[in-house]
């Protein structure tokens, strides 16, 4: 696997910018074409990174590394591994996204392997957890309620998307064009479109897909 490291960062970040938030956009390849994994939010039903406002005491590849876990119930990576890829600086891509006035949010994407099955795996988790199963989370279960943490049921599905398809929902929520969902309700989270749109306009989006289509997958 070829890993690329690139550290994109905003081009306005002034000397009181602040970092409130970090998750990570895992990534696959599949036919010579990139796509991302994005988590579906219980709350509202719109898709985004896994990831969320900065934890106490924690830095920001912690805070990445923490709700990772917690959204995805440890059913994509091991937490182990997240952590020793983003020290190690294993990651493809990071940047940040607008989240308010001198307000940002970290991204990173972090390649793993195609597999078309992850959003079935997600849900068998998911409804082991909802149903008392704790075996392959144990720190899912909150001992003061004797039920699931609900940070680790905060996303209700997961799901692959082309990321080309993306960079083009992105460069058309920038101009107002609605971005809906069979329901009629918003499909993606803008703070998750602010950075995409930050990534659209100002690295060559197309030739880092092509790059990366052809790395071995």
């Amino acid at each position: 696997m070829i890993m690329k490291i690139l550290d994109f960062s905003l081009p306005y970040h002034s000397d009181d910018s602040k970092i409130i938030g970090a998750g990570i956009m895992p990534f696959a390849i599949k036919d010579r074409r990139v796509y991302v994994l994005l988590g579906q939010e219980d709350s509202d039903g719109r898709f985004g990174v896994f990831g969320g406002r900065m934890k106490p005491g924690c830095d920001e590849q912690e805070t990445a590394i923490c709700e990772f876990h917690e959204e995805t119930m440890g059913a994509v990576l091991d937490r182990n591994l997240v952590t020793k890829l983003l020290a190690m600086r294993m990651y493809t891509l990071k940047f940040t996204g607008a989240a308010g006035v001198n307000r940002f949010f970290i991204t990173y994407m972090l390649r793993i392997p195609w597999d078309p099955s992850l959003p079935e795996k997600f849900q068998r988790q998911r409804s082991a957890l909802l149903h008392g199963d704790f075996t392959n989370v144990p720190d899912a279960f909150d001992e003061k309620t004797c039920r699931v943490k609900y940070d680790f049921v905060e996303k209700r599905s997961v799901a692959w998307f082309p990321f080309d398809e993306l960079a083009g929902i992105a460069l058309r929520s920038r101009w107002n064009h609605p971005v809906i969902g069979m329901d009629g309700t918003p499909m993606f989270r803008r703070p998750f479109l602010a950075g995409l749109n930050n990534l659209v306009q100002y690295f060559n989006v197309p030739l880092f897909l092509k790059d990366l289509a052809w790395c071995d997958s």
